[in-house]
């Protein structure tokens, strides 16, 4: 007899078939294997399986199993064979053998009573049929005798009347006279009562009809709400789990920044504040308070709009290893990893890098995030300053559009500052709501003007978005939700929305 045995004790595994197969050679040889064989084998291959664990079941694999336990209980339980792992190689011989012979007996008495169920069906059903033959039998009797009799009175009745009428011939006259009137009366009487039934079964049939469809338009409204209920439920979750992922990517690149920030001269900043000072380029912050509210989609729409206006319009993704994506374009794109390498290098590359900015048909110029991951560490507060005279004297740019996420670094503070518009996008919810908050608190106490800055716009809601009172002023305006699938309409939708004029004055 060929055995497979699964068991995570592999040190008992292996002794049980070294020592079995040793002892037993010929007559029985048992196989070690592992949980992730079963899918491939070949029933023919053994005649029994030993598994330690009840949730490999013969409904899995076409073969008899038998379950290791560590527990001297019975032999049989719930219609499973257990054995217990003993470490004398004859009694193990022996329990395999009458595993096997328990089950073939739980299969016996399975068909047994399978084949007994299977009889008791068959007599009921031919009990039945037998039963509706009878039925059907009496019936057709009953129904001969009732038309028997109804034809044999027919025939008295119809002789008799032959008889009057024969006796009362001078009387037909008058008699059909009246017959007719009788008849006439009759059948006005039963048109009229054909009338009304026609009359109350519209009338029902009306009212049935009714009834269903407004049990239909019900049961679609419900529908409608759960699903709603639902999708917010759904929305809100992922929103939250992927501001706690942001804020912990935030937290390490702070870490990170605050290490370069150190090495920052204090100078230069100096110097490059005072050129900041006579740019003409108004930038543009997007910042995002929590996936899913739709930030980038917003920041990517007002591009358009300022392009449409005559604007040249450069739209940077700060997002870390994010591509501006939402726009078409075509070629290698430039990216903010290679600025910041020319800068490094100091090689002066920097007016071919910006020439050979790609447009989209939209007329947005775009820009990439960072390449590397290294490259964060590198974007501090003196390269912001340096960037943004580039943009604006280099490129010749008239709206720098940034699109990023809030965090707490030095390199923040200082595009906050050289920002012309602060946008945050919310949804209107309790949750962005509570978010924006937050964020103009923190705005507030890096320096209290920048307040002065923000701007709200709402995004993606359904019914009328509320604004918390200590920042409604601050409000703009809003999109509704667009059901569609191609972001770039959306975008195109948002481009032609006149209160983004508000952004910039």
């Amino acid at each position: 007899m060929r055995v497979g045995i699964i068991d995570k004790n592999t040190y008992y595994q292996s002794r049980v078939c070294e020592i079995m197969n040793e002892k037993y050679q010929g007559e029985l040889e048992i196989f070690p294997l592992s949980v992730e064989d079963i899918s491939g084998i070949e029933t023919n291959s053994y005649d029994m399986l030993l598994v330690d664990d009840e949730n490999i079941s013969d409904e899995n694999i076409d073969l008899p199993i038998v379950y290791l336990s560590d527990e001297k209980d019975d032999l049989v339980r719930d219609e499973k064979v257990f054995i217990f792992r003993y470490n004398n190689v004859q009694m193990m011989h022996d329990l395999i053998y009458e595993s096997k012979e328990a089950l073939i007996n739980i299969k016996e008495e399975k068909q047994k009573a399978e084949e007994e169920a299977r009889q008791k069906a068959e007599e009921e059903a031919r009990q039945k049929a037998e039963e509706e033959a009878r039925q059907k039998a009496e019936e057709e009797a009953r129904q001969k005798a009732e038309e028997e009799a109804r034809q044999k009175a027919e025939e008295e009745a119809r002789q008799k009347a032959e008889e009057e009428a024969r006796q009362k011939a001078e009387e037909e006259a008058r008699q059909k006279a009246e017959e007719e009137a009788r008849q006439k009366a009759e059948e006005e009487a039963r048109q009229k009562a054909e009338e009304e039934a026609r009359q109350k079964a519209e009338e029902e049939a009306r009212q049935k009809a009714e009834e269903e469809a407004r049990q239909k338009a019900e049961e679609e409204a419900r529908q409608k709400a759960e699903e709603e209920a639902r999708q917010k439920a759904e929305e809100e979750a992922r929103q939250k789990a992927e501001e706690e992922a942001r804020q912990k990517a935030e937290e390490e690149q702070e870490a990170v920044h605050k290490e370069v920030e150190e090495t920052t001269k204090d100078t230069e900043k100096e110097s490059v504040e005072k050129d900041l000072s006579t740019i003409h380029c108004k930038v543009v912050t997007f910042m995002s308070l929590g996936g899913g509210m739709g930030s980038s989609t917003m920041a990517a729409g007002t591009a358009v709009y300022y392009a449409k206006a005559g604007k040249k319009v450069l739209y940077v993704n700060l997002k870390p290893f994010s591509k501006s994506g939402y726009f078409s374009i075509t070629g290698t794109n430039i990216s903010i990893s290679d600025i910041m390498k020319s800068v490094e290098k100091n090689d002066g590359n920097e007016n071919t890098l910006f020439n050979n900015i790609c447009v989209n048909k939209s007329g947005v110029y775009t820009m990439d995030s960072f390449v590397n991951y290294s490259d964060i560490s590198k974007f501090n507060y003196d390269f912001i300053m340096k960037y943004v005279m580039m943009v604006d004297k280099i490129g010749n740019y008239d709206v720098l559009i940034l699109d990023m996420n809030a965090s707490k670094g030095k390199e923040f503070e200082g595009i906050l500052k050289v920002s012309s518009s602060i946008c945050m996008v919310m949804d209107g919810s309790e949750y962005s709501n509570q978010k924006a908050c937050k964020a103009i608190s923190f705005i507030e106490s890096i320096d209290l003007h920048l307040s002065d800055k923000v701007k709200i716009i709402c995004n993606k809601f359904t019914n009328s978005p509320e604004v918390d009172r200590s920042i409604e002023n601050k409000a703009i305006g809003g999109v509704a939700y667009i059901q569609n699938d191609n972001p770039l309409d959306v975008i195109d939708r948002i481009g032609s929305m006149r209160f983004l004029n508000l952004i910039i004055k």
